[in-house]
């Protein structure tokens, strides 16, 4: 009889003849007071009557470890512990809940508690706060109000729609304590007159801080590894159930505002199982990335246009070096083909001075000659006096080749030899010369006056030396020599350290555009000249360690020839 009972049990239930696993579903202490928690309890229970289902209150410090040893299928739990299972891979929100009044204030991590001034702490039973409680309130609450942990657990907590019938509440006495959010007392100052701030949980900056995000409420969730097909049902019946016409189940929502206040609050548990992802990674330093990227992406750009620019400016400089090559090329050859024109004008014009210094050794050899040619003829030959004749033709054809070779060695850039040379001796002797050729050889009448301080030494190649005073002696020559009472002078002189050779004309005063063009090269005033020999002097001075002045007086011109003075040798 009893096994036809249970036959027909099974036919008419076959649904019942394997039995359903059981659900097992872990509430959290701290959301399980909430009376749209409790209803949802309630209504799982007989909506999904054919699954058993077993129920599970436990502090939130056990959440995370009976997760982790996959003690439950479910959990109902607050914001925060939910962050904290997401993270850690543990478990995936299905749910969430949404209130009417949930996006009416905005929510943070810190409370402040207040009592009346006239309550002692022990009579502390009844707590109201707006809301229902999650994590960190309710572990405030029952932390601050009592150091009894009996008195503690028998706290009332009381909920409220609204600020205003929380603190007439608290006003009437229907509440002992308040649980206020952020810079609620702040905006409120009226209550500081009859209250005492029993703990004030602040930031990390010491000031009230609060969130502008929506604040995510309880959460329910499904571990991970829980069949789809079962996570499914329960989240389909968590959308039929309703509280009190404001609280239901929604698809879950964005927990970041969360993580970031946490992060923002430096919680010790968060920070502790941050997973190293690139998602967390993301999340977590999103707007440091966004601007780390700016910032490459900004030096990347200004280093490009700063190449542009560069390139343009290289390009700039290029051309520039290559135009100040191109003209030093140009001025090198200039000043080659003057240096070449310089020593052609300084070879012509020292022409006029050796065909004077041959004269003497031609004329000798000439004299020597006749005096041999006549004692040839005569009868007996004087044999000295015929080598006597012959050795100073030889000794002077010697010296006018020696003449002729330094004239030579000079037109083809030799190397000039330098010696001790008496200055005093050569320029009387250049003067000298100078005026037996004006008077004599050119029929001039000019007045010749020397000053001439004797034994003063220099050194100095004698022939440029040479050439130097005869050029500033025949510039003296060209100024005077259409002038009544022409008169030209030669003084050397020292001043212990410097030898100063000075030749004055009273020539006419030079103009002011001639005194601007006296050193340069190619500008002379001369109907027949070039203008070389003042800068030939001026580059024979420097190529000495000297220099050429001129003093203008108001009547002809002074050319000063300076040289470092030194010791005979």
């Amino acid at each position: 009889m009893a096994v036809v009972f249970i036959a027909l049990t099974l036919f008419l239930h076959p649904a019942r003849a394997i039995a359903e696993p059981t659900i097992r579903i872990g509430v959290s202490s701290v959301v399980e007071v909430d009376p749209f928690v409790r209803h949802t309890l309630k209504e799982l229970s007989e909506a999904m009557s054919d699954y058993p289902l077993v129920f599970e209150v436990m502090p939130p410090t056990q959440v995370l470890s009976a997760s982790k040893k996959r003690e439950f299928d479910f959990l109902i739990v607050g914001p925060q512990t939910m962050v904290l299972l997401d993270q850690l891979g543990l478990a995936h929100a299905i749910a969430s809940e949404r209130s009417s009044f949930s996006n009416k204030a905005d929510h943070a991590l810190a409370l402040t508690i207040v009592k009346h001034k006239i309550t002692p702490e022990a009579d502390i039973a009844r707590v109201g706060l707006i809301g229902p409680i999650d994590s960190v309130k309710g572990t405030l609450i029952k932390e601050v109000l009592s150091s009894k942990r009996t008195l503690a657990e028998k706290v009332q907590v009381n909920y409220f729609d609204s600020l205003k019938e929380l603190i007439d509440s608290f006003k009437t006495g229907t509440i002992d304590a308040m649980a206020l959010e952020p810079c609620t007392l702040e905006k409120n100052l009226t209550l500081l007159k009859n209250v005492i701030v029993i703990r004030e949980t602040v930031t990390d900056i010491g000031q009230c801080s609060i969130s502008q995000a929506s604040y995510p409420k309880t959460q329910f969730a499904a571990l991970n590894g829980v069949p789809a097909d079962l996570t499914d049902t329960v989240a389909a019946t968590l959308k039929t159930i309703f509280y009190n016409g404001h609280s239901t189940w929604v698809p879950s929502v964005s927990l970041l505002p969360i993580r970031h206040l946490l992060e923002k609050h430096k919680v010790k548990e968060y920070l502790a199982v941050q997973p190293m992802s690139i998602q967390h990674l993301l999340d977590r330093f999103f707007y440091f990335i966004v601007t780390i990227v700016g910032v490459v992406l900004l030096f990347v750009i200004h280093s490009f246009l700063a190449e542009v620019t560069v390139r343009k400016q290289t390009n700039k400089l290029l051309e520039i070096q290559h135009a100040k090559e191109e003209a030093e090329r140009d001025a090198r050859d200039k000043q080659s083909k003057m240096e070449s024109l310089e020593r052609l004008n300084i070879v012509g014009q020292m022409s006029s001075m050796i065909a004077h210094e041959l004269k003497q050794p031609l004329t000798s050899l000439e004299n020597y000659l006749n005096a041999l040619s006549l004692l040839v003829q005569k009868e007996p030959q004087d044999k000295l006096m015929m080598e006597y004749s012959i050795s100073k033709m030889i000794e002077s054809n010697r010296k006018a080749a020696e003449i002729i070779d330094h004239v030579r060695q000079y037109a083809k850039s030799a190397k000039s030899i330098r010696t001790v040379i008496n200055v005093s001796t050569l320029a009387a002797k250049i003067f000298r010369d100078f005026e037996f050729r004006t008077k004599i050889e050119k029929n001039l009448l000019i007045q010749f006056r020397a000053s001439i301080v004797p034994n003063i030494y220099v050194e100095a190649d004698e022939l440029e030396l040479s050439l130097a005073i005869y050029n500033v002696l025949k510039n003296a020559l060209d100024a005077v020599k259409s002038k009544e009472n022409a008169q030209i002078s030669l003084e050397v002189r020292s001043d212990g350290s410097n030898c100063m050779i000075v030749v004055s004309d009273n020539g006419e005063s030079l103009s002011n555009e001639q005194k601007e063009n006296l050193f340069n090269p190619l500008r002379s005033s001369k109907a027949d000249g070039i203008g070389l020999g003042v800068a030939i002097v001026k580059r024979i001075m420097e190529a000495h360690a000297g220099r050429l002045e001129f003093n203008f007086g108001r009547e002809g011109l002074s050319a000063i020839l300076i040289l470092p003075m030194c010791s005979q040798v």
